[in-house]
């Protein structure tokens, strides 16, 4: 059996935690840039839809 001491200077959790929450940071900021950009985007393809002519009958 460790002791405690063993147990709070094992880095390998903590080593887990930390790119956990790495993971956790930079996943929100892809969340946050997509609601950011989507609105834009969505704007730029619908300024386009209308600005092209209507297509020729056959």
């Amino acid at each position: 059996m460790r002791s405690p001491r063993q147990w709070f200077l094992e880095e390998q959790g903590s080593t887990a935690i930390e790119y956990g929450l790495l993971v956790t940071v930079f996943a929100f900021a892809c969340l946050v840039g997509y609601m950011s950009l989507s609105t834009s985007v969505v704007e730029l393809f619908g300024g386009v839809a209308t600005a092209m002519p209507a297509p020729a009958a056959p």
